[in-house]
């Protein structure tokens, strides 16, 4: 089950780095930002939990797409600012340059909680890289502002073959999250957001 589980965050990995499509074309070298969040309130409640969802791409049973009437999602960079995505088919540009957010079941997660992913590939010519999200969730914030939720990734000097980087931080809002971790047969890191509501 829980090998299932992990093949779920694999193949998300993979979509997010697929070196070559018909679509892209040849992509340069690079390597996947992937960071599942658990997000709770200040007395630690599932503010994930009920998020409407709808049917995977792939049928795996832990890993859903939000749907997208709930939410508003843009990062910054995007793939072509990254030098990943020089265009396409037109029915494919929006899918390709801005990111979506999945929905991970709790058998995922350290603490028992729903989880929400998001994901970027890298050049992995780089040695430092912040990516921001700005995040429109009524349901998870509670409003319908956006919020801003900024990832630091460096590169990890004991992975020689280029695959991964590591991610240090993450904030929202400007509030810092710095235990942020990484299971060991995992393609992501995990992060706990506790927000101020």
């Amino acid at each position: 089950m829980k090998t299932l589980k992990l093949l779920s965050i694999g193949i998300m990995a993979a979509m997010v780095v697929a070196c070559e499509s018909p679509l892209l074309g040849d992509y340069p070298p690079h390597v996947g930002l992937c960071l599942l969040m658990s997000f709770q309130d200040a007395e630690g409640n599932d503010l994930v939990e009920g998020i409407k969802t709808v049917a995977p791409e792939f049928a795996v049973e832990s890993e859903f797409e939000v749907a997208p009437d709930q939410y508003s999602l843009l990062s910054s960079p995007n793939r072509r600012e990254m030098g990943l995505y020089s265009g396409g088919a037109v029915a494919y540009d929006h899918y390709y340059l801005h990111p979506f957010l999945k929905f991970y079941t709790p058998d995922l997660s350290p603490d028992g909680h729903y989880l929400l992913g998001i994901g970027m590939p890298c050049p992995v010519e780089r040695e430092q890289q912040t990516v921001t999200y700005t995040l429109t969730c009524p349901q998870l914030f509670g409003d319908e502002l956006a919020h801003e939720i900024v990832t630091y990734w460096s590169k990890d000097p004991t992975d020689i073959a280029n695959r991964a980087m590591l991610c240090y931080k993450v904030e929202v809002d400007g509030k810092e999250f710095t235990d942020v971790t990484h299971p060991m047969d995992g393609w992501y890191y995990y992060a706990t957001i506790v927000l101020d509501r």
